[in-house]
């Protein structure tokens, strides 16, 4: 019972550690892609620049410590609720 009760079982991230950060666009610069956009070509533009935007814009990598002793790279967007959440279980020091 044990060995199904652990297959189960979901493992929760105890700690984080920033690996890699690479730069990307700004707010400002996001904005003006999608306003430009939307002024040339109308809603696909728009939709293409929001599309563009998504794909450079800055990302961080994270590594993933879990509960069970195993670890993951996750690199995920600076505006996402995951980079949100892997910020707030840095470890003090990493600040």
């Amino acid at each position: 019972m044990g060995f199904l009760k652990n297959l189960f079982k979901r493992k929760c991230i105890i700690k984080t550690e920033i690996v890699d950060a690479e730069d990307g666009l700004d707010a400002e610069e996001q904005m003006d892609n999608e306003l430009l956009a939307y002024e040339e070509f109308g809603f696909e533009g728009f939709i293409d620049a929001t599309i563009y935007n998504d794909c450079n814009s800055p990302k961080t990598t994270f590594l993933l410590y879990y509960d069970d002793g195993s670890t993951e790279l996750a690199t995920v967007n600076d505006d996402s609720k995951e980079f949100v959440r892997y910020i707030s279980l840095l470890e003090e020091d990493e600040f």
